[in-house]
């Protein structure tokens, strides 16, 4: 999963860098999204191998900046990356449901405002189980989890119903109303496969038990949201095509 994950971000990447000097705050947060993933996929492996000398009793207990290595990623990927998710989803609905809302909000104070919120978030979950351990954070983890998950609900279906009170007299929004719900709509089928899971953790470590069939649950759940390490190039999905149909001389090719 981290070399598919690489795949779909280095595109996205090569995206922002291309398009640099037209860097708007709409995309702030999607730059964002990009280096909290890019972080993951890089830092992960070393997480695992010191996970994995540790289990074979060839490293000592970790301190505290191998334990950073060790549990950050897995946070990364599971509280901070559905929070940007989740804030892309709320400026798609925005644009094309609340434009005068979205109008005022889309200034770079606020999207600065918001992205270093996410990151001190995520900060303090990673901290919180590197001290005390990951069954400390699971309830409030699910529970984040799960409101994100409810907050993009709501982002497709407030863009599916202004998509069905579209009248004659604003034509021109159509495609860009459908646009914006193709897009959370791919975006929340994949969340919804990576993060949803996430909300059964807490009952099944409270329980306590070791037999085969619940260690196998705890690990497909533990393992859903590297899903999610793919989900934000789907956001760019229309731009890719349009920067391809540009190199391929025209949008003829590209219906």
């Amino acid at each position: 999963m981290l070399f598919v994950g690489l795949a779909a971000n280095l595109p996205l990447a090569w995206l922002f860098i291309k398009d640099h000097k037209n860097l708007s705050p709409a995309k702030v947060v999607g730059v964002n999204l990009l280096v909290m993933q890019l972080l993951h996929i890089l830092v992960a492996p070393f997480g695992i191998a010191i996970r994995f000398f540790r289990e074979n009793d060839t490293l000592a207990n970790g301190n505290y900046p191998s334990r950073v290595v060790e549990e950050g990623p897995y946070i990364l990927v599971v509280t901070g990356c559905p929070m940007l998710l989740a804030v892309m989803c709320l400026e798609r609905y925005g644009a094309v449901a609340r434009p005068l809302v979205y109008l005022r909000a889309r200034k770079w104070g606020y999207k600065i405002a918001v992205s270093a919120a996410v990151w001190t978030v995520t900060l303090i979950f990673i901290l919180t189980t590197v001290r005390r351990g990951f069954e400390k954070i699971a309830l409030p983890m699910s529970v984040l989890v799960l409101v994100l998950l409810m907050v993009m609900l709501y982002c497709l279906v407030g863009l599916a119903w202004s998509l069905g009170q579209q009248g004659p007299a604003h034509p021109s929004a159509l495609p860009q109303k459908r646009r914006a719900l193709k897009n959370v709509l791919l975006v929340i089928v994949q969340a919804v496969f990576a993060y949803l899971p996430v909300c059964f953790l807490p009952p099944l470590l409270a329980s306590r038990r070791e037999d085969r069939v619940w260690c196998n649950m705890v690990l497909a759940i533990f393992s859903s949201p590297y899903i999610g390490v793919c989900i934000g190039p789907m956001f760019y999905y229309a731009k890719f095509k349009q920067v391809l149909c540009g190199r391929g001389g025209g949008a003829g090719g590209c219906r």
